[in-house]
Parts: C-alpha cells; sequence; structure tokens
C-alpha cells in the first residue's frame, strides 16, 4: 500500500581507488532530469 512515504535523493557516492566521498546534489530539478535521462538509458541499453 506504501503508506503515503516519499523520499528525495539528496546526494550520492563517489566511489574512486583513492577514497570514498559523498557529493551533495545542488539542484532537485536537475537531479530529476539526470535520473530520468539515466533510467531512460538503462532500459535503451539493456535491452537484448
Amino acid at each position: 500500500m506504501g503508506g503515503g512515504v516519499g523520499a528525495t535523493p539528496v546526494g550520492a557516492l563517489e566511489l574512486t581507488p583513492d577514497e570514498t566521498r559523498f557529493v551533495r546534489f545542488s539542484n532537485p530539478r536537475r537531479v530529476g532530469v539526470t535520473l530520468v535521462v539515466g533510467f531512460v538509458l538503462g532500459v535503451l541499453f539493456g535491452r537484448k
């Protein structure tokens, strides 16, 4: 049922061979557009 809970991403972990760091998102709209584009590309390139 979900219970009406929502979540908004505030950042991401960047993993490199030398370090791990938290990168905070500065513009929520830009984050949303990036997530949608990433999802669409994943669907397109994920097909066999």
